[in-house]
């Protein structure tokens, strides 16, 4: 049987959009589906829980995990915080991309100001950023994906170490400010690096049960990548390219798409349909897939090759059946 499990991890919730374009392929898509779409928080355990991969613990080790080494490790995404009249945002751009040289620039500025506290900050080969601390966090954090374009306030961590990192990411401000690499941003128009976003912290080693055999990945999520780096399993590449991943006709296959990866807003909504949910649905017609499991906006969906007979369903604008 032929399975593909995709994730939209950053689809606008509908309750954001102020005149939701309406989108046919995921609307037939949803309109086909056996039963409601059912309510999932977290896409991360949703994957795993669909591939058979099992993590211990109430808190996703998100960033030992993604780095891949032993240690005590913070995700620390670079972005940019605007002030407004009364609260700061995230900046709608999300995570910021560092060139080689202002990644080597801040690895060594970090390492002269924070190392005598224990810490130390590195990217890895695909550009992700951390920080290692001298011991363990003991905080729920959120991915600033969730975060972008909000109040920061709403996203900041909980639990008993979430004062400390608070504090680091006020330093961490501070040290920021006055790093040469953001007049020559500003110079050159780009964003400044205000602030580094830090999450994926978990207490303790993760304890990791993983399945006989792994689905095909296509994904740049830092997470997921090692997980099945873990397993010895190659990850193939970007999610967003779903023609690509469809016609290369694994029996299993598990992806993620991401808006910000292609560089997209809201407003490229209908590109989306186009380019992932109609090729979904083509492949699905085709019988090229028999099944399509689908999380967006919290939800998660189930289209089988018995739903495919479904034509007397109404087709229902895509925000109304993901907001119930």
């Amino acid at each position: 049987m032929s399975r593909a499990i995709v994730a939209v991890t950053d689809f606008p919730h509908p309750g954001s959009l102020a005149e939701p374009p309406r989108l046919p392929a995921l609307e037939r898509l949803l309109a086909r589906a056996e039963t409601p779409p059912e309510a999932v928080p977290d896409w991360r355990r949703w994957v795993q829980q669909q591939v058979g991969i099992r993590v211990a613990g109430a808190t996703l080790p998100v960033a030992r995990i993604a780095r891949g080494r032993e240690g005590h490790w913070l995700l620390a995404t670079p972005v940019h915080l605007m002030a407004g009249l009364e609260r700061v945002h995230l900046h709608p751009e999300g995570a910021l991309a560092l060139d080689a040289g202002e990644r080597a620039a801040l690895e060594r500025s970090f390492t002269a100001s924070f190392g005598e506290a224990g810490m130390r900050l590195e990217f890895d080969e695909r550009g992700e950023c951390y920080i290692e601390m001298p011991h363990g966090i003991d905080a729920t954090t959120r991915d600033p994906a969730e975060a972008t374009g909000r109040i920061v306030d709403e996203y900041m961590p909980t639990g008993a170490d979430a004062g400390l990192l608070k504090r680091l990411m006020t330093e961490i401000q501070m040290w920021l400010h006055v790093q040469p690499l953001n007049a020559a941003r500003e110079a050159a128009g780009r964003l400044t690096v205000n602030a580094l976003w830090l999450w994926g912290a978990a207490p303790g080693e993760p304890a990791v049960t993983l399945p006989a055999s792994l689905p095909v990945l296509w994904s740049t999520d830092a997470y997921l990548v090692g997980l099945w780096r873990a397993a010895g399993e190659a990850v193939q590449g970007p999610g967003e390219a779903v023609s690509l991943w469809l016609g290369r006709g694994a029996r299993r296959t598990a992806a993620t798409l991401s808006l910000a990866t292609m560089g997209m807003t809201a407003a490229g909504l209908p590109g989306t349909d186009r380019d992932w949910f109609e090729a979904l649905l083509q492949a699905f017609a085709m019988r090229r897939l028999d099944e399509v499991e689908l999380w967006i906006t919290g939800r998660a969906v189930l289209l089988a090759q018995r739903d495919r007979w479904r034509v007397w369903r109404r087709v229902r604008p895509w925000h109304e059946v993901l907001s119930g």
